[in-house]
């Protein structure tokens, strides 16, 4: 969940790369888990109602 441009809090849904780009990337099905926090650098999509973000990178706060 983030804020908008208008300070209203939203859900977004974050695409990231293709299974083996990620895999190649040393990421696997248990490199995240749930409750993990985690910050984002997304790219907002072009239709302001479609709530999904091309994720570009991902930083989780344990690894700090």
């Amino acid at each position: 969940m983030a804020a908008d441009s208008f300070g209203n809090r939203r859900h977004y849904a974050a695409e990231w790369g293709g299974r083996s780009s990620l895999q190649d990337q040393g990421i696997d099905k248990n490199t995240l888990r749930s409750g993990d926090q985690v910050r984002i650098w997304a790219s907002p999509n072009r239709d302001s109602k479609d709530d999904r973000i091309r994720l570009k990178r991902i930083e989780r706060r344990r690894d700090r």
